[in-house]
């Protein structure tokens, strides 16, 4: 049986603004009853490249009277087949002045010798080497080109995983490690012959081993650990001995409480250095051992204040280690996937740090939760990456960034990701800072296939400009502006905590929509993350849970945004989309699709023989589930695995999911006592 946490029920009720008379009618629609949510972007753009709003405001004066937000979302590895020209023995046209790459903004001139930069209108002369300018550089918006040796940083050698294993008495005996190898084994299976692999485990010292001779070397100190080829080798040429390895790490007891993770990456960073890859890490408990040993800040610590300094690292030398590391890792192309279940404070923010700085993953469990952990690791093995990216976004003059969501790194000319998930979004919030008369934009990401080449993706979108308020306040992008709103409360708990965030942002919201009253289902959208337990729940033993949600939600595409805020529940029977209500879940068979995983139950005994019929022996959907199924896995770019629950074992747990019902204030009350300015 599955033991889930409900939202505490001493959670603080929304804040209301004073001296404001309520709507007469909002005439709103739950998200996925709402035909054009997911897919009706401003100006028709595609879904890679969204803006918030329909138009940017011509000056600072009409963005200050406008009181929105301003902003672009980009999920760059989403998009399809894209025009491709092989430049790899010549050299990209770029710009003199702003470094902009040639575009369908610029203009050639009849000779083609130069062409004018669209961004900032300087004269630029193409290379001597390209003797014929590329159509598909200047009669596309987006367009891919296979760079020259010059943006090789490194050679890539082909994608690479490192597994970190605890063997400490937690995770044994919870039965954490077991399930953790088992998942490693069976979506290895999955990737491709060319895959490095390369195994490691943690007690209170950390283990590296040689696969093909299935032997054990410990790393007493990790600065003395010297890289061999033995240690990280091709699954074409040890599928067999791989396996081996793991079932005999099956049998292993543990090894005494506590182990050494922060050694372990230190190792694996080393280990990677050549190859880049990403490292997926498995634990019960806090990294006490070893020269990246910290403690848990958790004693003492249950105020809001408290919340707040639980969530960075503490700024002391032990501490350092770990961003030194994380920052290690970013310029050597490394990703972090932290997988961690403990029901006592792990100090997520340190040893998740590096999750937040490569493009990885946090995934927490305060309980063990078997199923989620294979899906979880499943879909971090198995998913499409780009590897060692870097992005550039540049914008026409006037327009500046105020600031970036996404689990990178900053450096002078843009930001970098070791290993890019390719479902995965990065979010710009955007001012504008003097009058203007166009807003060009232009994304350039660089990145290395899984095949090996290294590619080059321009991105070329152009947003109207208006003079006109009412121009601001029609047409919005419900859904991106949603995610932008989403997101920036949710990392505001970084600075101001979980209450002051929650009611900031419930603030902010109803002042945006009391201006712009055309919103269909954005109310929905915010009250469901008002109500999720990142907000709701006390600030511990929560904090970790906190932590990694964070993480998690910098890079979340928009369909994942909007899954983890307001998840989708489907009545299998009538196939339909339902609102999030415990009526509405009263009798009958329902799967709700999440952004990590699809549950199904049934609440009706007589449809138990079509219940049991709708999954195969291996947990696939059948019948009328597979187009739903189907339709998460597209949304979210991801392969989930269903879930199915027992609703007499669960029924606490899914009834508290139908948060329009059992939330409190539930949704019709949060709308009627709203008020506006």
């Amino acid at each position: 049986m599955r033991r889930y946490i409900q939202p505490s029920d001493s959670s603080p009720l929304i804040s209301i603004i004073p001296n404001i008379s309520s709507p007469r009618s909002l005439n709103t629609i739950f998200p996925w009853g709402n035909d054009n949510f997911i897919g009706n972007t401003c100006q028709n753009f595609p879904t890679y490249f969204r803006t918030l709003t329909p138009a940017i405001p011509n000056s600072p004066e009409l963005e200050a009277l406008s009181k929105l937000p301003y902003g672009i979302v980009v999920e760059p590895g989403t998009v399809g087949k894209l025009p491709r020209v092989d430049l790899s023995n010549s050299t990209i046209p770029r710009c003199n002045k702003c470094q902009a790459y040639i575009s369908c903004f610029c203009k050639v001139d009849e000779r083609k010798k130069q062409w004018i930069c669209g961004l900032c209108g300087a004269k630029t002369n193409f290379p001597e080497n390209m003797p014929e300018i590329p159509q598909m550089l200047t009669g596309n918006m987006v367009y891919d080109v296979v760079a020259p040796q010059d943006y090789v940083q490194k050679a890539f050698v082909m994608p690479s995983f490192v597994f970190i294993i605890d063997l400490s008495s937690q995770a044994v005996d919870s039965g954490f490690t077991a399930q953790f190898i088992r998942s490693v084994k069976s979506s290895v299976e999955q990737l491709s012959d060319k895959t490095n692999v390369c195994v490691m485990t943690i007690t209170k010292f950390a283990s590296i081993y040689d696969i093909k001779a299935c032997k054990e070397v410990v790393v007493i100190d990790p600065e003395d650990f010297v890289v061999s080829p033995n240690y990280i080798v091709t699954l074409r040429d040890c599928r067999k001995e791989f396996n081996k390895l793991l079932d005999l790490l099956l049998k292993k007891h543990s090894h005494g409480q506590g182990n050494c993770l922060g050694s372990a990456y230190a190792i694996a960073c080393s280990a990677l250095r050549i190859y880049g890859g990403i490292i997926i890490a498995g634990t019960c408990t806090t990294p006490s051992i070893g020269p990246y040993a910290v403690a848990s800040r958790v004693q003492g610590h249950t105020t809001e204040d408290s919340e707040i300094q639980l969530l960075h690292i503490p700024k002391n030398n032990q501490c350092k280690k770990y961003m030194d590391l994380a920052l290690l890792m970013s310029k050597r192309g490394i990703s972090l996937h932290l997988f961690i279940c403990s029901k006592s404070h792990a100090e997520v923010a340190v040893s998740g740090l590096a999750c937040g700085l490569t493009g990885g993953l946090c995934r927490y469990y305060k309980e063990f939760d078997p199923l989620q952990l294979h899906s979880d690791l499943f879909v971090s093995i198995t998913s499409r990456y780009l590897w060692n990216a870097s992005m550039r976004l540049r914008e026409s003059d006037g327009i500046q960034q105020t600031k970036i969501f996404g689990n990178m790194t900053n450096f002078k000319d843009g930001i970098s990701i070791a290993v890019l998930p390719s479902n995965a979004s990065l979010t710009f919030g955007l001012t504008v800072k003097k009058p203007i008369n166009n807003a060009k934009f232009q994304a350039a990401l660089l990145f290395t296939s899984s095949t090996g080449k290294r590619i080059l993706r321009v991105f070329n979108f152009e947003i109207p400009v208006t003079s006109e308020i009412s121009v601001l306040q029609s047409g919005f992008d419900e859904a991106a502006l949603g995610t932008f709103l989403v997101k920036s409360a949710t990392l505001n708990i970084l600075s101001a905590g979980s209450r002051d965030s929650m009611e900031g942002m419930n603030q902010a919201f109803w002042e945006i929509v009391n201006r712009n009253s055309k919103f269909k289902s954005l109310h929905h959208i915010i009250f469901g993350i008002l109500k999720n337990r990142i907000f709701t729940e006390s600030i511990l033993p929560n904090i970790d849970y906190k932590m990694a949600a964070i993480l998690n939600l910098r890079m979340t595409s928009v369909s994942e945004t909007i899954l983890y805020a307001y998840p989708m529940l489907y009545d299998i029977e009538n196939k339909k989309t339902l609102a999030l209500r415990i009526e509405n879940i009263a009798s009958g068979i329902f799967a709700l699709g999440c952004y990590n995983n699809i549950l199904l139950w049934c609440t009706n005994p007589l449809l138990e023989e079509e219940f049991r019929n709708l999954v195969d022996e291996n947990n696939e959907p059948k019948g009328n589930l597979v187009d739903f199924v189907t339709n998460i896995r597209q949304l979210t770019g991801k392969y989930l695995r269903i879930i199915v629950l027992s609703y007499e074992t669960s029924k606490e747990y899914i009834d508290s999911l139908m948060i329009e019902t059992s939330a409190r204030p539930n949704f019709n009350s949060w709308i009627t006592s709203q008020v506006l300015t």
